[in-house]
């Protein structure tokens, strides 16, 4: 596969992620569960379009976007579990669990 071919269809992916967490954020403003959780989702939509520009332009700055996506993607995930009531399973507690 070509480069520019390989590019494109990166790009193409990050637009796809960035514009359902555009709309997964924006059915959240209604009844947000979690303020935290929609800024989070809505900074994913801001940072997958911005670098999905960036991959596609091929500009310097598409890594570091990069960088910034992957580190709001696991501050969501982790904001998640508490906004949600849930809290995450241990090698302790699946241990005692099962008697």
């Amino acid at each position: 596969m070509e480069r520019r071919t390989a590019l494109l269809l990166i790009a193409i992916a990050l637009a796809a992620y960035g514009v359902y967490h555009a709309i997964y954020a924006i059915a959240m403003l209604p009844v947000p569960a979690s303020l935290l959780l929609l800024l989070g989702f809505a900074l994913q939509a801001v940072l997958a379009i911005l670098a999905a520009v960036g991959v596609w332009r091929e500009q310097h700055w598409a890594a570091t976007v990069l960088l910034l996506l992957g580190a709001s993607i696991a501050a969501t995930a982790g904001s998640s579990a508490p906004a949600s009531g849930s809290r995450p399973a241990t090698a302790m507690t699946s241990y005692r669990s099962r008697g």
